[in-house]
C-alpha cells in the first residue's frame, strides 16, 4: 500500500492532494493490463522477457509524495501547512533529475535489433532505457506539478 489510514483525517487530505496524479499515463514504455489472476498488472514490454509486476511502476513517487506531505503537516493538529508542503514539494522536484542516472547503468550490447543490457544486473531490454528515464523524469515532475497546484488551491 502507500501507507494511508484513510480513517484518519489527515490522511484523507492527503490522499485528496495526491489522487490526481494515480491517474496520470504510466511512464514510456509501461503498459497497464487486467489480469485474471493477479488483477491489474504492470508490464514493461522491453525487457527480454517483458517484466509483469502487480506494483504500479511510480509507486515510489506516490510513496515518496504522501510521506513529505505528511511531514509537513502541523504537529499540534496535523493540518498541512502551505510554506511547509512547498518546501518539501521543491525537495522532491530536486531529486528528480537524479533518475536519469539509472539510464547510465545500460549499454547497448547490439544494434539490429538494439539490445541493452544492464551492467550491474546482467538484465536485457530491447527499448532504449535513455527514453524511458526521460519519460519517468517528465511525468514525476508533472505529478509534483499537479500535487503543488491542489496544495496551493486548499492552502
Amino acid at each position: 500500500g502507500l501507507g494511508l489510514d484513510l480513517e484518519a483525517a489527515q490522511d484523507v487530505q492527503l490522499f485528496h492532494l495526491v489522487a490526481p496524479i494515480f491517474v496520470m499515463d504510466l511512464p514510456v514504455p509501461w503498459l497497464v493490463e487486467e489480469d485474471e489472476i493477479d488483477g491489474t498488472c504492470f508490464i514493461h514490454p522491453g525487457y527480454r522477457p517483458p517484466w509483469r509486476t502487480t506494483e504500479h511502476p511510480c509507486k515510489q513517487l506516490h510513496i515518496d509524495l504522501i510521506d513529505e506531505l505528511r511531514a509537513a503537516a502541523s504537529p499540534s493538529d496535523g493540518v498541512l501547512q502551505l510554506a511547509a508542503a512547498h518546501e518539501v514539494l521543491s525537495r522532491l522536484i530536486e531529486k528528480v533529475p537524479g533518475m536519469v542516472v539509472e539510464s547510465g547503468a545500460w549499454l547497448r550490447t547490439s544494434y539490429d535489433p538494439p539490445m541493452y543490457e544492464n551492467r550491474a544486473t546482467g538484465r536485457r531490454r530491447g527499448d532504449d532505457p535513455r527514453l524511458a528515464a526521460a519519460s519517468a523524469v517528465g511525468l514525476s515532475l508533472l505529478a509534483l506539478r499537479v500535487v503543488w497546484r491542489c496544495v496551493s488551491a486548499v492552502g
